[in-house]
């Protein structure tokens, strides 16, 4: 999340404002990967976490940087997919997608917002948290560890009203919960999670120029600063694939807009199921034209371009020449 300046809120327009005085926190769950690997598991037919061999493994994650624009050789995958003994294949594949997905291109971005500029007068408060606490309470199957959005249920407050005779969240969850929800708070009236008289204690140090600093969340009763990024050096072996995804991405984009402005897209034949009466009045408002228009609603960048044709509004398309192009960058 990010926190308005004092100068936005006392009416300093222009982007030198804007951009000199950006707080912002950020923060991960350690496993944001599992959510996605989920879903290629049951893709794959990959009935248990425990059937996924390394073979399939490494074709599951080529799959998936090429669906992103990104080709990789053999060797490469294998260094990415690579795991301690305490681990395994699943576990290894899950940690891949989310480093490429989310932590990785975060590191990136982290680095370019704290870099030193010497057009800014003042420097923007950065902080940086990752969570890595698996309460007992979970629904999901132990794999997934700490899944994407877990931080958020603690950060918003909003755990305990998921108590249930169902879910059994015990008070230190609760008190955690709390905690971090002080914290956020605090920054979002700040700037600093600890500047306000309610804030719990953590001594969460900010991130300067060239120094990341992370408070982590190991379990719900201990939190501990750390110098740099819990996934820092895993990173170093993504450094040149999110590079060419950053660069297949830019090109598709620029692909996307010529098409958007220098083609009329049309639809030749909607096949619409309709009473006679309706195809009556749609022919009246569209001035006797049988065809109607085509709308592009997303193009994949990185992916396969991909329309979807279907029962529009009438009041949105009727009697017009109608092409909408909608860009979802990952």
């Amino acid at each position: 999340m990010n926190r308005r300046s004092s100068q936005e809120l006392q009416g300093e327009t222009g982007d030198a404002a804007f951009e000199r005085r950006k707080d912002i926190l950020v923060g991960t769950t350690e496993n944001e990967g599992s959510a996605y690997t989920s879903t290629l598991l049951a893709f794959y037919g990959v009935e248990h976490e425990a059937d996924l061999d390394e073979k399939t493994a490494a074709q599951i994650l080529h799959t998936y940087l090429r669906h992103h624009g990104v080709r990789v050789d053999e060797k490469i995958l294998e260094t990415l997919l690579q795991r301690d003994k305490s681990s395994n294949v699943v576990r290894a594949l899950s940690h891949a997608i989310g480093n490429f997905v989310v932590h990785c291109p975060l590191k990136r971005f982290l680095e370019s917002y704290t870099r030193s500029d010497p057009s800014r007068s003042a420097r923007a408060n950065v902080y940086a948290y990752y969570f890595r606490h698996v309460p007992d309470f979970r629904w999901w199957p132990y794999w997934m560890g700490a899944p994407q959005m877990l931080d958020w249920i603690y950060l918003s407050g909003n755990l305990q009203g998921l108590r249930s005779e169902k879910i059994n969240i015990g008070d230190t969850e609760i008190l955690l919960s709390k905690k971090l929800a002080s914290l956020l708070s605090c920054f979002a009236l700040t700037g600093n999670p600890e500047k306000c008289t309610h804030s719990s204690l953590a001594h969460w140090a900010r991130a300067t120029d060239g120094k990341l600093r992370t408070l982590v969340v190991e379990n719900a009763t201990t939190l501990v600063m750390q110098e740099g990024l819990p996934f820092g050096d895993a990173c170093q072996e993504w450094e040149g694939v999110i590079t060419n995804a950053f660069i297949g991405a830019e090109r598709t984009h620029n692909s996307a807009i010529r098409v958007l402005k220098g083609t009329q897209v049309q639809l030749q034949q909607l096949q619409v199921s309709r009473s006679s009466d309706d195809k009556e009045e749609m022919s009246n408002a569209s001035g006797g034209r049988d065809a109607v228009p085509l709308a592009i609603t997303r193009l994949n960048v990185g992916g396969t371009p991909r329309s979807y044709v279907g029962d529009l509004p009438r009041q949105v398309y009727q009697g017009q020449q109608f092409a909408a192009l909608e860009l979802e960058q990952y």
